[in-house]
């Protein structure tokens, strides 16, 4: 790479640049020992005057890839510099003006053999296994993002290392209008699945996020509120631990059959509520007319989600459920346990938790002493204070 160009460009002196290139029609042709072109430093300097200008003098210094595997897209989209990420936008639009490249006014007399000729270098991934589009989505650039699907559609295609696609990505960043430009693209990506057998949908259901998990039920059909991951899991079930109601009816709305999928462990929709404490989405699901099916199912375990929330200290949810005389209070799990038995098993050291703990004693006597269960039950030989586990 020529000296007086690094030293220009360094300088962020344009005019100077467009001097040397007068002088010498190849010079932009120079790379460093690690494979970097002349517009990777500019970009990397932030020198904003100097990409300008290399782009207007060579737009197809763009694609060149360094020996990381990185192009002038990958850097720019790195650096989140929108002034550059506009000045890549409007390079990348000449280019697909004539992709046969004859009709680009070019400054150089001629293209060199370093020069790839087309859109393919917008593909490759560097050593992080990035792409061009990946960084872009990160780092929610949406410029860039519709500049590199027009040059190339096929980079809708990437799949990162956990084998999640573009989509995938950009709905762990939260980010509708960038969802809303992929499914506008390729639709079909909304049932593509990662190393985790999790679909889109399933990161919007457990990310809590409404207005993207609704994009994408518009974009597909009911299978994707149907899709199970490795563990069997659905995307409503990962939206019953985030606490949020609307999303939750939303996605029962969408595929109704889906509220009594069971997942590897064999637990329901009521046991995953029930023990991660989500007091609207229980009362939702205890209106629902499948309601009796779901309360006294057991997992693998035989627990029943009155023995989760009972496990848990989630009090609300044990006297919701307990408040309903279809829930069988004496149900017994693989160990032998009632919820009785459990509250009186478990260990609480923290004085919040003994006080829940105590709580939740009371409520599950009152419960028997309220069915007239077992005498045994009600009067109990032995008090509170005899068998809880004091704050250390």
């Amino acid at each position: 790479m020529d000296h007086r160009l690094l030293m220009a460009v360094r300088s962020g002196d344009a005019r100077l640049i467009i001097q040397l290139v007068d002088q010498e029609n190849n010079i932009l042709s120079g790379t460093s020992p690690q494979g970097n072109t002349i517009l990777h430093l500019a970009v990397k300097l932030g020198q904003w005057s100097a990409v300008e200008e290399i782009m207007k003098l060579d737009p197809k210094l763009s694609l060149i890839a360094n020996h990381k595997g990185e192009t002038a897209v990958h850097i720019t989209s790195k650096g989140r510099d929108t002034v550059i990420a506009q000045l890549f936008v409007e390079s990348v639009q000449k280019l697909e003006g004539d992709s046969s490249m004859g009709g680009i006014s070019f400054r150089t007399a001629q293209l060199t053999d370093h020069d790839v000729g087309d859109s393919e270098s917008l593909l490759l991934v560097n050593q992080a296994e990035e792409s061009a589009i990946s960084i872009a989505i990160n780092f929610k650039l949406k410029c860039c993002i519709k500049a590199i699907i027009s040059l190339n559609q096929s980079a809708l295609d990437y799949k990162g290392p956990n084998d999640q696609t573009t989509l995938h990505l950009a709905v762990m960043r939260g980010d509708i209008d960038i969802v809303r430009i992929i499914l506008k693209e390729k639709a079909q990506l909304v049932n593509s699945k990662d190393y985790k057998q999790r679909s889109p949908l399933h990161y919007a259901a457990a990310l809590g996020q409404y207005d993207i998990a609704k994009e994408l039920l518009q974009s597909s059909d009911i299978s994707a509120a149907s899709q199970e991951d490795q563990n069997n899991q659905i995307p409503l079930h990962l939206t019953a631990k985030n606490c949020n109601i609307h999303l939750f009816e939303a996605l029962l709305n969408s595929h109704p059959n889906t509220i009594k999928v069971v997942d590897k462990q064999q637990q329901n929709i009521l046991h995953i509520v029930a023990q991660n404490g989500n007091v609207d989405v229980v009362l939702f699901v205890l209106d629902l007319p499948e309601m009796e099916d779901l309360l006294n199912a057991g997992d693998e375990n035989g627990n029943t989600p009155l023995h989760l929330a009972t496990e848990k200290f989630y009090y609300s949810i044990v006297y919701i459920l307990t408040q309903r005389k279809v829930v069988d209070i004496k149900a017994i799990n693989k160990k032998g346990y009632t919820a009785l038995d459990v509250v009186r098993s478990s260990e609480a050291r923290e004085m919040r938790l003994v006080s829940k703990k105590y709580k939740i004693w009371r409520v599950l006597k009152s419960a028997y002493a309220t069915r007239a269960i077992s005498l045994e039950d009600v009067v109990d030989t032995k008090s509170f204070d005899d068998w809880k586990v004091t704050e250390n």
